[in-house]
Order: structure tokens, then sequence, then C-alpha cells
């Protein structure tokens, strides 16, 4: 049989997808008779957390390996198999790769699929036609509200613009809405990022506002025609049953009225009824008791009154359509006029959105030959790994498929053949909304679609490693129970056969908890709270920690809730919420003081920064609103003063006011340091974010105060290690997590969200044909609007059943050992919440949810203690931190925390080239320096010549040489304190004595954005010192020497 190079794993919850994802990125690694394999192997996932977990395991695995004392018993065994070869070859080889791998750890490509597309574009910056230097945006809300309101403000300035937001701001009114239209403007801008949008996009977007108008006119011309025809249709009916001699008396009155509200526009809730199937024939459309000979008139032109139905049908689905449509058409009609302004704000700033990449990507990639666009990237990959496929969009896979081809359908010079290992688990695909496509995944999994001409082999990982076996047993029932009511065969089978697992472990327990029906959402929200208090008591009891625990919702709002309730209990609580930098009172304290020195005298920030200090200290001869009302309505100086002379502290304002945002935050931090600690993570974090807008963007305090309007609930300090805190999250950020204890509130949502999306309706047909799309909202309304439009929203209620039950399946795959879920009674038979699919599978499994009465798997049991793990101690390395220095310069070093003496043996040769260069402060000095380096360190004679070689390079490098030249003023790792106490620490800096400086920067591995960020920030050190110009040089030490001469 022969082996196909393209594997497909289909990886369940807990199946063992890192370990597995590791095992064949070391078949490949070790597998090649290449030495440096790893520069041909690119493994893809999609956020850093993967990243680092993966890149972690394969060092720490390489380090066992070649120790033999694996820590995974069976990965060493499966190796030698692989591979076919002794453990002690093994060995050597791990060894080998690990000190390869350390030493140019730049070119071990586990990465995001973000970053890789920016590597892309980065080396194709001059064919897209892009800015040379250009900063990525992540977040895009300001560059968008800044478009948005440059065109609101051309208002009156264009005379086609200004009637077009006129003509909508007055529909608006007209539809009792509000006449404001910068939300409008501001939502549609937004999909202009957003790929599921793409394809109607690239469409409207070649219509100018002239041609938008002329499909208004088109629009009304043919909802008039629809209207027209529905008043005939009506009449029709009534005309017909007159010239019958039937009254409408004679009729069940749903049928007259259906045709009456026809007529007066009334088009709510009309074919909510079964009137269809009375005409049809299946119910009657007149009582038993009428007049026999008009029950045959009415028989005899049933027929006609069918056609009549039918016919008024078709007219108010397009009616409806159109109106729909013109709805939306003044946001369509300034797509161009949008995109055209975002492209020029990004051009005057310098910058790129992150989001529009993929699409740049996909232009460039049809149009250009895979093997140029490695070589433009300096690489040559062969094998490629995907992790979390089903979260990977359409374009973002189209975009790999011609580069991923290459490798796989052909070998390289040196006749070896690429591979492709993708990994994912439809049941997980929960990002719809920002692209990700299950169905590509399915028709994967399916064999129905296979974009490369090998044929690809698909693995099921059956079992779990994670979960106790009550756990992996209800959830097997559960998603199969489930998957009866997809009707889709290719996505119900994802939930059968695709959800079933064998346990890998015993025990484990299941708990379902219905809250009485009849409540309001008030009082069932107290009731959430209160069990899932129990179910915390009930596993502290049992002997766990406070960190085994973890509460998972679907709304920020409910852990706001649940986080209050355990609080108050008194327990510790960990959240994203409690993460947030601007949630701190100590930074709100230096937010207040900023806001002041640009608009003084304003009470609300008095009163802010009354209450932080009341709470550090309560004036013993004052009541708390005595206290306020002594100082809140001061000038902003005389509050100072005098608030000064009663907590002594010393500040002034107005040397804040004068101030840039960096200084100023430094200033108000050193007046206060009893109030704002510097060790404070809330307070570093913020003094970074101040640092890194003040370095990119602008240094005024207005300016900051803006940028932090627009981000404050984003920013977030990283997750304390080891916080013995109760964890609450939403369901979306626990994926990929796993917690001993589970526990599931709130578990009614409906599966139909309340919000519905927007849909693009395509228009086919004549005479709406040039219209190409509408933009309309979701809604039942969509099954009038033809084949089309029943189509249309058939996927869309598949897509929202999807996507409710993977958001199930990632909550209840969580647990480790115990499992509470936490619903709500329901009577009824369908199956339009979570709470109504958790009472379906409990009927399937012949029992019934209610409340007071749990439904129960498994054997409840306390926590397992580990006794040898109890008594084990470690000795941790403590690494000290002195006082204001900030995480951004950690960037710098890449650490990997894995304490062995191979480990750092295989970092020298980089470190002591980049020791040497930092003692190297003239050219005729460096064998002198390099004599007492090699006999302090003891250096191997077969480690010396390559040392020396590499510095040589570099001092007689021609770009650089003339400044290890003599007579000059050098500063080599010298330390230079910036205002808010951050130490930075260039690698070489020459003052001139011209008055200008050159600074250089010793880099290993591929160069990267960051670098040069790095050292633009110590040039605008150095140009705040006064030296002017300053030349930048990175300089890479690899195979070969690299110097880059940044402008």
């Amino acid at each position: 049989m022969i082996q196909t190079n393209f594997h497909i794993i289909n990886a369940a919850a807990g199946s063992g997808k890192t370990y597995t994802l590791v095992l064949r990125y070391l078949i490949q690694l070790l597998g090649s008779k290449n030495s440096k394999s790893y520069r041909n192997l690119l493994a893809l996932t999609f956020t850093n957390k993967a990243v680092n977990e993966m890149k972690e395991r394969i060092l720490e695995t390489l380090l066992d390996l070649s120790n033999n004392s694996p820590k995974e018993n069976n990965i060493g065994e499966t190796l030698c198999s692989e591979l076919n070869i002794e453990p002690i070859e093994l060995a050597r080889k791990a060894d080998k790769m690990l000190h390869q791998i350390l030493f140019e750890y730049g070119s071990f490509d586990i990465i995001t699929l973000d970053k890789f597309t920016h590597r892309i574009i980065r080396s194709f910056s001059r064919e897209l036609q892009l800015p040379y230097g250009f900063e990525v945006v992540l977040d895009p809300k300001s560059l968008l509200e800044e478009t948005v309101n440059s065109i609101i403000d051309k208002v009156g300035k264009e005379e086609s613009l200004t009637r077009l937001l006129t003509d909508f701001s007055l529909d608006k009114v007209n539809q009792n809405q509000s006449w404001n239209i910068q939300k409008d403007l501001d939502d549609f801008a937004s999909i202009l990022l957003n790929e599921n949008h793409r394809i109607p996009l690239a469409d409207l977007k070649k219509k100018s506002i002239g041609e938008h108008k002329e499909n208004r006119i088109i629009l009304q011309k043919e909802n008039k025609k629809a209207e027209n025809e529905i008043q005939n249709t009506a009449r029709a009916f009534f005309d017909l049953i007159k010239k019958k001699g039937i009254e409408r008396g004679d009729f069940y009155q749903i049928l007259p009225n259906h045709f009456q509200k026809a007529s007066e526009g009334k088009f709510s809730k009309l074919y909510d009824n079964q009137l269809e199937l009375r005409l049809l024939g299946e119910k009657p459309l007149y009582s038993k008791g009428l007049d026999h000979s008009k029950k045959d008139l009415i028989d005899e032109i049933q027929p006609q009154l069918l056609n009549l139905f039918i016919k008024l049908k078709s007219k108010v689905g397009i009616f409806l359509l159109i109106k729909r449509t013109l709805n939306s058409l003044t946001p369509l009609s300034l797509l161009q006029k949008i995109e055209e302004r975002l492209e020029s704000i990004q051009n005057e700033k310098e910058v790129r959105l992150l989001g529009a990449f993929n699409s740049k990507i996909s232009a460039l990639v049809q149009d250009t030959d895979a093997p140029f666009i490695y070589e433009r990237l300096g690489e040559r990959y062969l094998h490629y790994f995907l992790d979390e496929f089903q979260d990977t969009s359409k374009l973002q896979w189209s975009n790999l498929i011609p580069l991923i081809s290459n490798a796989l359908e052909s070998e390289s010079l040196s006749g070896e053949q690429g591979s492709l290992l993708i990994v994912g688990d439809p049941k997980q695909a929960i990002y719809r909304f920002r692209g990700g496509d299950i169905q590509q995944f399915v028709t994967l999994l399916n064999k129905t679609v296979n974009p490369f001409q090998v044929k690809a082999e698909v693995e099921n990982l059956e079992i779990n490693y994670r979960s106790g076996k009550a756990i992996v047993e209800f959830n097997n029932s559960f998603f199969m129970s489930l998957s009866k009511l997809v009707e889709v065969k290719e996505y119900s089978q994802i939930y059968s056969e695709g959800s079933q697992q064998k346990p890998n472990k015993e025990g484990g327990y299941v708990q379902i908890d219905a809250l009485p029906t009849g409540g309001s959402k008030e009082d069932n929200q107290e009731l959430y709270i209160l069990k899932t208090l129990n179910a915390v008591k009930r596993a502290i009891e049992a002997n766990y920690d406070a960190r085994d625990i973890a509460v998972l919702v679907r709304k920020r709002d409910q852990a706001s809730a649940i986080g209050e309730g355990l609080i108050q209990e008194g327990y510790s609580i960990l959240s994203s919420e409690s993460l947030v930098v601007g949630n701190s009172k100590r930074v709100q304290f230096v937010l207040a003081i900023l806001r002041l020195s640009v608009q003084p005298n304003d009470l609300v920030e008095h009163k802010l920064i009354l209450d932080i200090f009341w709470e550090l200290s309560p004036l013993p001869n004052l009541e708390y609103h005595e206290y306020i009302q002594k100082f809140v309505h001061l000038s902003s100086r005389s509050f100072f003063k005098e608030l000064g002379e009663e907590f002594k502290f010393i500040f002034s304002l107005k040397k804040s006011t004068h101030s840039t945002a960096l200084l100023a935050s430094e200033y108000i931090l050193e007046r206060f340091t009893d109030l704002l600690p510097a060790n404070d993570p809330f307070l570093n974090a913020f003094l970074e974010d101040v640092f890194e807008f003040s370095s990119m963007q602008s240094q005024s305090i207005t300016s900051y105060l803006k940028h932090w309007e627009r981000q404050e609930d984003k920013l977030r300090i990283a997750t304390p290690a080891g916080a013995n805190a109760i964890h609450i999250m939403t369901i979306h950020q626990a994926k990929g997590l796993e917690f001993p204890v589970v526990i599931l509130p709130f578990m009614d949502t409906a599966l139909n969200p309340k919000i519905k999306e927007k849909l693009w309706f395509p228009f086919q047909e004549e005479p709406l044909s040039p219209i190409e799309w509408g933009w309309i909202t979701a809604s039942k309304e969509m099954k009038l609007y033809g084949e089309i439009g029943e189509s249309l929203y058939a996927q869309y209620i598949l897509s929202q059943q999807l996507d409710a039950y993977n958001v199930l399946y990632v909550a209840l795959t969580r647990a480790k050992e115990q499992l509470y879920i936490i619903t709500l009674e329901v009577s009824s038979n369908n199956t339009i919440t979570y709470s109504h699919l958790f009472s379906y599978f409990a009927k399937q499994q012949g029992k019934k949810l209610e409340a007071l009465a749990p439904y129960e798997c498994g054997t409840f049991e306390g926590k397992k203690i580990d006794k040898a793990k109890q008594n084990l101690v470690t000795e941790v390395k403590k690494i000290e931190l002195n006082q204001g220095v900030s995480t951004l310069w950690e960037k710098r070093l890449v650490a990997i925390s894995i304490p062995d003496i191979k480990i750092r043996e295989a970092q020298n040769k980089g470190l002591l080239i980049h020791e040497v260069l930092s003692k190297v402060v003239y050219a005729d000095s460096y064998k002198k320096v390099l004599d007492d380096v090699f006999k302090s360190k003891k250096i191997k004679n077969d480690n010396q010549d390559f040392i020396i070689n590499k510095v040589k390079d570099v001092i007689e490098h021609p770009m650089i040489s003339k400044y290890f030249e003599r007579n000059q003023h050098v500063l080599s790792e010298q330390d230079v304190l910036v205002p808010n106490g951050v130490t930075l620490r260039p690698d070489r800096v020459n003052l001139l004595k011209d008055g200008g400086a050159v600074i250089i920067d010793y880099k290993t591995g591929d160069p990267k954005e960051a670098d040069g960020f790095q050292i633009d920030k110590y040039a605008q050190i150095y140009i705040s010192l006064n030296y002017f110009p300053v030349e930048k040089f990175l300089v890479y030490i690899g195979d070969k020497i690299n110097v880059y001469h940044r402008k």
C-alpha cells in the first residue's frame, strides 16, 4: 500500500491533539537527512498561546529524548518504530537537533496564521504598493470611525454626497428611527474587513454613487409595481367571490382578512397561519353549518383561490425584499467612498489593517507562481502542519493551497517530497462570525473535496484522555441524540459518528439541574447564582481548590453577575473583567489627573480622586458627605493644594499640564508613591501602553486619552500564574482549556439569537439583476422571497444550529472530573433553547428533567490527592524584577524554561558571539577580546574558529566597518534610563563628533518586524537627547552576516 503525504486528523476534544501534532512534527524533524530540517517545516495555528504550547512541548520532548527519559512514555518507542532507529541513535539525533534549533531559534517556524500572512505582506510590500515600514493595526475601530467621520464632514461640500446622506436621514425619521446616521455607517464600514462579505463587496465596490442612484430608481419603480399588483390581486379575490355570490361571512375569516390586510399593506405576520393548508384542501375554508349551495360554490373556486393566494404571496415577497433592500441602499452607495477614504487614511498614517491582508494575498497568490513567493520569503517549506483547521477561513485556505500544493505535489532539489498534516474538529468550529468555515473541513473529512492531486488519509482520534468515563459517555449520548435534530446528513454525522469517544479514565460525574419554570428573568438570575454557589461549595467540600473550578457562561453580564455572587460569599475569582487594566482604581486615579490636565475643574474627576483617597484613609473628623462637599467644588489648582495639606503630598497640576502623556504619568506616580506602588501590575501595563502609544503615534495627553477611550476595555494584564481563584470566563475564552470542575449556569440560551444577522441576497433576474446584491436582515420573512430566499434562510438556520451545538460541545468537554449544568425546566417539545435540548436528551434517556430532581451520571467523588506530588518539593529559580522595569523590553529575549546544562551549551555559540561583539570597541582589539573570552569561558578549539570567523565578518562588513575604527566615542551595551523608569540597552552606540549617533543592534535568526520597531525606539530616545541624525543598523548573525540600514 502506497503511503500518502497528505493526512487529516479529526481530533475531538481531549483526544491528545497536541501530542499528535508534536509526534508528527518530530517524525519529520528527526527523520530528515538535513541537519537543519526545521527550516523546511511550517506549523500554523491561531493563537500565540497555542504557538508557545507547541514550541514548548517540542523542545521539552527533544530534551527528554536526548536524555533518553521522555515524559510521554510511548513517544520514544513510537519515534524509534517510525524512523526505524535504535533509542541511542534517537537520543543523539534529538540532542543535535535541539542544539541547532536553539542556536537558530528564529528559523523554528511555529507561528500564527496572522504572522505568516504578515510575513508575506511584508515581503511583497512593493508589489502591493504598500509604504515601506508600514505599521500593522490590529484593532480597526479607530480607523473606521475616522473614515466615517471624514465622509460625514463632507456634507455641505459635495452635493451628491450631501443629498444622499440627507435622504438617508429623512428615511430613518419616516421609519420612526433616530435621524443620526453615524452608527449605521460605522456598522456598515466594519464589514469591509470581514471575509464573509468579500464577494458581494467586491462587486459593489465598483459602483459609483451615480450607479447606486440609478439602482434606487429601479428598485422604487419595481416596488411600486409590486404594490399595485398586490392591490390588484386582493381586488381580484373580492371580485371573484362577489361574482360567485359568496359573502365574506361564508368563509372562516382567516381567508378574506388575509386579502384585506394585504390590500392595506399590513404584512406583519400575514403568513404566520395555516391558510395555505386550508386552500390545499387539508383543512376546511368554511364551517360545517354553511349552506350546501355555498359550500359547492366555494369548492368550485378553490383552485382559483389557491392561485390568487400563491400570486399574492409572491408579490408580497418581492415588495418586502425590495423594501428591505432600499433601507440599506445608502450605506451600500457609500461603499466606494468609504473604501477610498479608508485607503487614503492608511496611506497618510503609513499603517495597514491586519483584517485586509488576506484579500491582498489572495490577489497575489492567484497571479504569482508559488516558487517565486517562496524565493521572496527566503524560505522553502516542505512540510506543513495546520492546527485548528475548523477555524480557518475560506480565503486563508485558498491562499495556502497554491503554496502547499507546490510542496505536496513535487520534490525538492534534494529529492524530498513535501507533506501536509491538517488537524481540527468540526464540532469546535465556533468562529463563523470571523470567517471560520466548517463546511470546508467537513468536505475534506468526507473526501468529497480535495484541492490537491495527492490522496488524503483521514484518521479519527477516538480516545478521550481528558475526562472521566461518566463525562465521556454523557457527551457521547447527548450529542448522538442531538444529531437526530440536524436534517443535513453530512453535518448530523459529525455529532453522531464523529462525537463518539472511548474513555481512558474511570470516574467522572455529571449533574443537570433545572430551575423551576415561570420565574422572571431577575428571579432566574438569582437562582442561577445560588445554584452556582452550591456547586462551588460542594466541590470545595470535596477537597477541590478554587483554582480547580471554572464557571463558563455565554455573556459578559452573566460573568459579572456570577462574579459578584462569588465575591460576596468570600471566594477569590479570576475573570477577564478582573484583569482589565481600566478597572483598576489606581489606573483610574492616574487617568483622572490626566483628564484634569487638559480639562481642569471637572467635578466628576475630583469626585473619583476623592473616593480613592477616602478608601485609602478616611478622615476621622469628617463624615463622607462632608469630606466630598469640602473639596469637590474647588478649582483643580486649589483642590490638589488643600487635599495635599490633608493627606501630606505635594502635587502641581500645572507641571503635568505642560508635559507629554508619558512624563505626566511618570510624574503622577512619583508624587503619589503611597497610593500608586511601582510593582502594581495594572499600573505597569498602563505605563507600557502610554509608552508604546507615545513612541508610535503621539506624545500629547489629549491624543492618548482619545486612544484610551477606544481601547480601555481591551487592555488586560496577563493571567497570574498559580493564583488560587475560581475561573470565570466565556465559553469562547475557555476553548482549548480544561479544568477538574466545570459549572455551566444560564444554560437556557436560544439557538437562534434575537439579534439577527445581515445577509446578502443575490438579484439574478431582470429587471433587478443590475442591483446585484441586497443587504437584508435574516428572518422568516425570507421564505417569501422565492427559492433563493428560502434557500438562504435554510442555510442561515442551519448555521445558527451548528453554532449553538458547537459552543455547547466546547462547554461540555472542558471538565476532567465534575460537570455541573444548570438550565431551565421547560414544558414544550420544541428545540429552540439549550433548556429544550437538555429536556429532549433526558426524554430520550427515558427520564424527565424537572426542578428539584437533578439528572445525574456517574458517581460523585472528592478530589484524589496525589501524595507523591503533595510531598514533592521542586526547586524553582527566583527571578527578581527591579522596580519600574517594563515588560516591553522582555520581548528582546527568547527564554525557554528548561533548566538543563545541555541547552545552555547549545545557546553558548550565539551568546558568545554577542558577548565578544559587546566588548569589541575597535577593530584592532577584537583578537585580544577573543583570547580573553576563550580563556575565561574555556571554549573548545573546535568552536573557536567558528566564533572568530563570525566576529571578523561583522566588524569587517563594508556597511559598518568604519564604525569600528579608532577615535570614536562608543557606548557598548550601556543602559539608558527613560522617564518612566524603563531601562533600554542598545548593543552599540557610536556618538559622532558632528552631533549625530549610530546605533548597531545584533540579532540572530530571521529579520522580524519587532526588531525594526525596537531600534526605532532606541533612536527616538537618542534624538530626544539632542543627537541628530541617528543612523540605525540591524546586524543578523546566521550562516551569513546580513546588515540592514534602517531608514
